[in-house]
């Protein structure tokens, strides 16, 4: 009994995500569990409620059964959504692809990629050409879609490039090239 009673004292509660939590989507209710876990694993920067949470959004992405601290969180002045995630002078800019599976691995916030455009006629692809070189993806919405940070200047290409033909993400094998 004096076992149960100490387990007890030394537990904490925190907020945990029930799933994978993307950048820049606001929490709601579903996305939260809250677990208790001992005190000494507890962050100090941990939320013990979920009441504070509904609605802030997280500036990185949160793994499924992580302990959701202010640290890995939009500041709450910032605003919602992708705004909070795309970096200063920046802009976000979500693009169809071409073939999403293509890539031979899964797209996710933080990665490297380079936009390619081109016109295709039937099978065959032409007026092939760089539209970008390593831009920061932010988001996938969904398959076949992907939110990157670019400059004003590249949006203007990228979607000169979509208006024209078709856009193609590719996976560069050596980060930085081409910047």
């Amino acid at each position: 009994m004096l076992w149960f009673a100490l387990r007890i004292a030394l537990a904490a509660p925190a907020v945990t995500a029930t799933h994978d939590l993307p950048a820049g989507v606001p929490l709601s209710e579903v996305d939260l569990l809250v677990v208790d876990l001992p005190e000494a694993m507890v962050a100090p920067d941990a939320f013990a409620t979920t009441s504070d949470l509904v609605g802030r959004v997280p500036a990185e992405r949160i793994l499924a059964a992580e302990v959701v601290r202010a640290a890995r969180l939009a500041d709450a002045a910032q605003g919602r959504g992708l705004n909070v995630v795309v970096p200063a002078g920046m802009r976000a800019i979500t693009i169809p692809f071409e073939d999403p599976d293509r890539t031979g691995v899964q797209l996710v916030p933080g990665a490297r990629v380079t936009v390619v455009g081109g016109t295709r006629e039937g099978a065959a692809w032409r007026d092939v050409h760089t539209v970008l070189q390593t831009a920061e993806v932010l988001a996938v919405p969904s398959p076949g879609y992907v939110t990157l940070a670019v400059t004003a200047a590249h949006a203007e290409r990228i979607a000169t490039a979509q208006a024209t033909g078709q856009l193609v993400v590719v996976v560069p094998t050596e980060v930085g090239v081409g910047r």
